[in-house]
């Protein structure tokens, strides 16, 4: 039996459509997860899970250059400078941190409460970008992300998340490779939609100031999410599948669906199973 959850993003306990999508790790491949999607709001909640264990969970151990140019491009366009200090919370093995180092972001930090090297969150410092990259459909408890993000941002500093969003997913679809992907089962506990996303940021005293309608990092040319959705059905279906899968096992997925992975890789190239926001904190 299901356990009955209320929206974790508007507390109604009101659902439309439900659907069954089996675990995306070697940890829960065989056990078989509910998402519901709240008739109030639209998120899309997990009604079978909503506390995963991310003791064996596996990250990859690299960040490609076309995603930290990617990323670069947009702080240089939000007048983010090398001098200002930069928070990536959520950042794995901190990866994206020593890229970001490497290219002279030299006050570039990293937050992980699974990771030893990073689990320290410093409230004396102050930054101007928090980078959240599918980190906020993570976040077990939002009021305690709140209450941190408000002890580590002044006015006008900026917040920029990248997660999945339940706008663009009209119907649940557990045979479909990028809903798959997109809901990471069990991991992804809400994915909220981008009405409710906006919604909860202006509540805590953000301000939207951009909006991108699709992953800005993990679309375009080559190395995007939708080319990796379609590697994970390919090769099994569980993170651990594809993340370490060699060149050659990727080369076979790729001969056995040339034509659909040539669209995603070369034409339909955006991610918009995902959102992109950047919102600017008034003053505290």
């Amino acid at each position: 039996m299901k356990k009955k959850l209320n929206c974790r993003f508007c507390g109604s306990d009101s659902y439309l459509e439900r659907a069954d999508y089996k675990g995306t790790t070697e940890r829960y491949k065989e056990d078989m997860f509910c998402y519901a999607r709240c008739g109030q709001c639209d998120s899309l909640n997990n009604l079978s899970l909503s506390n995963p264990d991310y003791g064996r969970y596996t990250t990859g151990t690299s960040i490609s250059k076309l995603k930290v140019n990617r990323l670069i491009r947009l702080l240089r366009n939000l007048k983010v400078s090398k001098n200002d200090a930069i928070l990536d919370y959520g950042c794995g093995n901190g990866a994206l941190v020593k890229a970001m180092i490497r290219k002279g972001y030299l006050k570039s930090y990293g937050y992980e409460p699974f990771n030893p090297d990073y689990r320290a969150l410093t409230f004396g410092e102050r930054f101007k970008a928090i980078i959240l990259t599918h980190v906020f459909e993570h976040i077990p408890e939002y009021s305690v992300f709140f209450s941190n993000l408000k002890r580590i941002t002044t006015a006008n500093s900026l917040i920029i998340t990248i997660h999945p969003s339940s706008s663009r997913i009209k119907r649940l679809d557990s045979n479909c490779p990028f809903q798959t992907y997109a809901l990471h089962a069990p991991f992804h506990t809400v994915i909220p939609s981008d009405k409710a996303t906006i919604s909860l940021f202006q509540q805590q005293g953000y301000k939207l100031k951009l909006h991108y309608h699709y992953d800005f990092q993990r679309s375009g040319f080559r190395d995007n999410n939708l080319v990796t959705s379609l590697l994970a059905q390919a090769l099994g279906g569980t993170k651990e599948s594809w993340l370490n899968a060699s060149k050659h096992k990727k080369m076979k997925a790729f001969i056995s669906s040339p034509i659909a992975f040539l669209d995603k890789m070369f034409i339909h190239t955006k991610d918009r199973y995902s959102s992109t926001f950047v919102f600017e904190a008034n003053s505290h």
